[in-house]
């Protein structure tokens, strides 16, 4: 079986069945249909009061990921993640949390991790802080990373690029 040009609505269970006069097989698959973020950053700021704001977004992006921040590889309590479904059927997510300033080892690597569940799609961007430096009071720079991880279930994922 072949789906030619898929849409993102396009996910969901297909099943073939082959039939001749002897037997009947049938087979079948889940599909998820990933549609790109077309934006995924991540950056700080030091506030006045001593602690440090995290955020981290991705917009136009189809299903709804998960996202997380970590710190020193350590899962960072934040907030719940805020997302918004727009007319075209994407998502706008972001993920906050804030630490106090002096609960940071300079340096501290700061990462977020972006992943679509059921599926092998992740990404992650990630900045490094540094104390008092000249980076205070701006927002930090990130670096790109992606994996695919393998999946051991059923669902199969397709790409499909934004037009």
């Amino acid at each position: 079986m072949a789906i030619i040009k898929p849409l993102a609505n396009f996910t969901g269970e297909y099943m073939c069945i082959v039939q001749t006069y002897a037997s009947i097989d049938r087979k079948s698959a889940k599909l998820k249909i990933i549609v790109r973020e077309s934006k995924f950053d991540l950056s700080y700021y030091l506030n006045g009061d001593g602690y440090i704001t995290v955020d981290c977004h991705a917009r136009d992006i189809s299903p709804l990921p998960e996202l997380q921040i970590r710190i020193n590889y350590e899962l960072f309590e934040t907030e719940t993640p805020k997302s918004v479904q727009g007319d075209n059927g994407l998502y706008n997510v972001s993920l906050s949390g804030r630490i106090r300033k002096d609960q940071l080892e300079s340096p501290a690597m700061i990462e977020c991790l972006l992943s679509i569940p059921e599926t092998n799609y992740n990404k992650r961007r990630s900045t490094t802080y540094y104390g008092k430096s000249r980076r205070e009071n701006k927002p930090s720079s990130t670096s790109p990373a992606s994996t695919l991880s393998p999946n051991a279930s059923t669902t199969h994922s397709h790409i499909v690029q934004q037009a």
